[in-house]
């Protein structure tokens, strides 16, 4: 057998089969888009009657999510500290996470060096 017989000839011309699929393909696709950017909450008011908001939880709620992003910050802050205080503490005075990561890897190599040596 030679390759040329082994190999499957596509159809000429377009399939209506295809071509009603892909339609089909877009239409769902669409319409999920459409759905997600319903689900998301861009300043929609939901209601729910099982439940009813007052005022005084609205500002509790409000109140602890400053509550946690404040702690977020300074939880932030502390461990820029630390880690600028274990810097200096090597002698490495103000870098970036990148140098620190290379500096790492440089010691690392060092030590692997050092083993051979």
């Amino acid at each position: 057998m030679s390759a040329s017989t082994s190999k499957r000839k596509r159809g000429k011309g377009d399939s209506s089969i295809t071509n009603e699929a892909a339609k089909l393909a877009h239409e769902e696709i669409d319409a999920e888009e459409q759905r997600a950017s319903k689900r998301q909450p861009g300043g929609v008011d939901f209601v729910c009657p099982m439940f009813e908001l007052t005022p005084e939880m609205a500002s509790r709620a409000k109140e602890h999510a400053n509550k946690l992003t404040t702690d977020k910050k300074k939880k932030d802050a502390q461990y820029i500290v630390e880690r600028d205080e274990k810097l200096k503490a090597l002698g490495q005075g103000d870098c970036d996470k990148y140098y620190v990561d290379k500096l790492a890897e440089l010691r690392q190599l060092l030590m692997k060096l050092n083993k051979w040596l």
